[in-house]
């Protein structure tokens, strides 16, 4: 969470419950500010690429233009879930504490320990992986066109100025007055979108991972509680319902967590197809290798942010279904009817899984994946067969 709020504090999202009001609203001041500055950019980028299809100029700049404008408005979706759910998310993070801190005071097995390391060590390996790959995309869109600027310069032997981004404004960005202005503008409307996608996502992956070790470690003691020698029926009926409570709390958080992340998700499933066609399209038909690079940086970025957003989508919903082959794997069938007929009800509802969806229109998880895939194939092959 630290890690998350250290990106989130330069777009005024930070995420704490202990905030006063008067943090609050300078955090919203931040917001409204950045929110502007990059929807200038938007709405530019827009005209610019409604301009190149009236005016039917090269079909490359199109294709260019459109995959920025769109990403970051799914950049807006994401940013302002933060805003608009922020009392759901800091109940996640009070939920998933106090399970935590239960946790920490039980007595430490090797069991418990694996489950815990396994499921900290690739979320930490995510995104340590996320933030250099999102580094890199800045990095070469600030750099690649400063770098073509000093190549044609020894080409031609004169200064043609270039920005990162096509965007239509009501001044010559061009003008070297107005341009290291506009460049600078522009490079903070990319690290606006990148944060906001990035730290949201991570977020996502947070909660994702600590509901599943969750989930694994209350398999752990469903498969062991008849193991644990209970003074009586009266002390095992407490333990019991303590399991029931701890698998409640789970299936409340995550479908707090499906309700936060719904409706943006099925936006980013609308769009990733449409940006992987369109990135992939840039990257095969640009004969300029710096051009080229940036958008195989893009499309690497846009691919893993999809891909992980399903993979760990799957994850909590396998780890929730594997609750049902825990309670049956345990041996309630040796402990008499009653006891029988309370894990039969537990097990009924485990196998409902706990999952997130795309606002109801699809599951989140790795075959939505492999059709996003397939649908941007579609439109790839379309789209190149019109470009010929």
């Amino acid at each position: 969470m630290k890690k998350v709020n250290s990106g989130l504090v330069y777009l005024g999202l930070k995420i704490d419950s202990r905030h006063t009001r008067r943090e609050i609203l300078k955090s919203r001041i931040v917001y409204i500010i950045n929110f502007f500055w990059l929807n200038g950019d938007v709405l530019g980028a827009i005209i610019c690429f409604i301009n190149a299809v009236i005016n039917l100029k090269s079909f490359e700049k199109a294709t260019y233009i459109a995959p920025c404008f769109v990403f970051s408005t799914f950049a807006n979706s994401r940013a302002y879930t933060l805003v608009h759910y922020n009392t759901e998310i800091n109940s996640i993070i009070n939920t998933l504490l106090y399970l935590e801190d239960r946790e920490n005071k039980k007595p430490k097995s090797k069991e418990r320990k694996d489950i815990i390391h396994r499921g900290l060590c690739f979320l930490n390996i995510v995104i340590s992986g996320t933030k250099v790959l999102n580094i890199v995309l800045v990095m070469t869109f600030f750099v690649s066109p400063l770098v073509l600027v000093v190549v044609k310069y020894f080409k031609t032997n004169e200064w043609k100025l270039l920005l990162p981004f096509l965007i239509t404004y009501p001044f010559d960005p061009y003008d070297i007055r107005y341009w290291p202005f506009v460049y600078i503008h522009q490079i903070w409307s990319e690290i606006i979108v990148v944060l906001s996608t990035c730290c949201t996502d991570i977020l996502l992956y947070i909660f994702c991972t600590f509901i599943s070790i969750q989930f694994r470690l209350l398999q752990y003691e469903i498969r062991n509680i008849f193991k644990n020698q209970c003074r009586n029926r009266e002390e095992f009926h407490d333990v019991f319902i303590e399991l029931v409570k701890w698998h409640q709390k789970l299936i409340c958080v995550s479908k707090t967590l499906d309700i936060v992340y719904t409706k943006s998700t099925l936006l980013n499933f609308l769009v990733s197809s449409i940006i992987i066609c369109l990135t992939g399209f840039n990257f095969m038909v640009f004969e300029d290798k710096m051009l080229a690079c940036t958008f195989f940086v893009f499309l690497s970025s846009n691919l893993l942010q999809i891909f992980f957003l399903c993979y760990f989508g799957d994850m909590l919903m396998r780890s929730s279904e594997e609750v049902s082959s825990a309670i049956y794997n345990s041996e309630w069938y040796s402990k008499g009817r009653g006891i029988g007929k309370n894990f039969h009800i537990v097990h009924a509802r485990s196998q409902k899984p706990c999952k997130l969806t795309a606002f109801r229109y699809a599951d989140v998880n790795l075959r939505a994946f492999t059709s996003i895939l397939s649908t941007a194939w579609s439109y790839f092959a379309l789209l190149k067969t019109l470009y010929k």
